[in-house]
């Protein structure tokens, strides 16, 4: 479901609720007796020792109360219909995006982290007066952001200029490593609950915790001439990168030849 469709499902909702509430409402208790269901269930505790014998002994009062049937699974398309998209807004500025698919590394995330403070902060923020502009390691695809920005085509030129910086990368070896440190902010001091959020999604994820180790280990050993050879990759997934933009009608229409489809927010 793209979140054009769950807008408008919502604005639906929102302009003639009398009407749809009943059936809304059944939709939910729907959706309740299939996502709290015993089967494939995950249960997680945290907490001291007493709170969890008494969480052991009362936990079964809890799931004999839930459904305990079987779905079958579907399967979602996620393809998507177009690789440039134009979104028309209210807002005369633009929100830009773009990514392309790569199977990450922690050593990507160091990288991310180099690109936001050292390339596009200067180039996108600095000298062009974006409110934000940040390169962003997503698990399995790289993204390119910006945040308020005033230009569109000079925003997608230093995109496309990435790989060349990243070619003639510099840094101080003190540079690299305060990037090394702050990358995902690994280092951070965590609580009991955010370790164990993170132990939960690794989990979930099918996350080796050695392996992680392993990935961890080799970012600190990484040099600058090992982040270098980074370039061609970025470039042959800029090559093939999505483009996302939101703006005003007007700027859209002017730059309408950067866009495969447009829609427009505000005709309604």
């Amino acid at each position: 479901i793209t979140f054009r469709e769950r807008y408008e499902f919502l604005k639906d909702l929102f302009d003639n609720f009398e009407d749809k509430y009943p059936v809304f409402l059944e939709k939910m208790k729907e959706i309740r007796e299939k996502v709290f269901n015993r089967e494939n269930m995950i249960i997680t505790f945290i907490g001291n020792k007493k709170d969890y014998l008494h969480f052991k002994n009362n936990i079964d009062k809890y799931l004999e109360k839930i459904n305990n049937k079987h779905y079958e699974e579907v399967l979602i398309d996620n393809k998507i219909s177009c690789n440039s998209k134009a979104f028309v807004i209210d807002k005369k500025v633009n929100y830009i995006q773009e990514g392309f698919k790569l199977r990450t590394k922690i050593e990507d995330s160091l990288l991310c982290n180099i690109i936001s403070n050292k390339y596009l902060m200067k180039k996108i923020r600095i000298d062009n007066g974006a409110y934000g502009a940040w390169a962003m390691d997503r698990g399995s695809y790289i993204t390119l952001t910006t945040y308020r920005d005033p230009k569109i085509k000079e925003t997608l030129s230093i995109f496309k200029e990435l790989p060349e910086f990243i070619k003639n990368l510099n840094l101080t070896e003190e540079e690299l490593t305060n990037y090394k440190i702050l990358t995902n902010n690994l280092d951070n001091p965590k609580s009991i609950f955010a370790k164990a959020n993170i132990a939960i999604n690794n989990y979930l994820s099918y996350i080796d915790v050695k392996e992680l180790q392993e990935e961890l280990d080799t970012m600190f050993k990484m040099k600058v001439t090992d982040l270098r050879k980074k370039s061609e990759v970025f470039k042959k997934g800029l090559d093939k990168s999505v483009l996302a933009i939101s703006s005003d009608k007007e700027t859209i229409k002017n730059n309408s030849d950067l866009f495969e489809e447009v829609e427009d927010f505000m005709s309604e």
